[in-house]
């Protein structure tokens, strides 16, 4: 689903992720809730994706958390070639 970037949607999902990627910054990624956790890497995966391609994810600081992909991505649905 895609959400213009002036969409209160958007604007939601922004706000959760600042929320979220804080706190996982400050207390690590064991501190977050299970669905925090999801939105998460999903989040961070995405964005990576996005903004350099696959290889980017494994070259940057993102690679930390890449163990943790394959899970986020089943936990929403994600098709099964997306998921490793």
């Amino acid at each position: 689903m895609f959400f213009p970037l002036e969409s209160p949607e958007w604007g939601t999902l922004q706000a959760i992720a600042d929320r979220v990627i804080g706190r996982e910054a400050t207390n690590g990624l064991l501190d977050l809730s299970e669905r925090e956790r999801i939105f998460f890497l999903v989040w961070i995966a995405d964005g990576a994706v996005e903004g350099g391609g696959m290889h980017s994810v494994c070259y940057n600081s993102t690679g930390n958390y890449v163990h943790g992909f394959p899970a986020a991505f089943r936990a929403i649905g994600a098709p099964k070639g997306v998921v490793a």
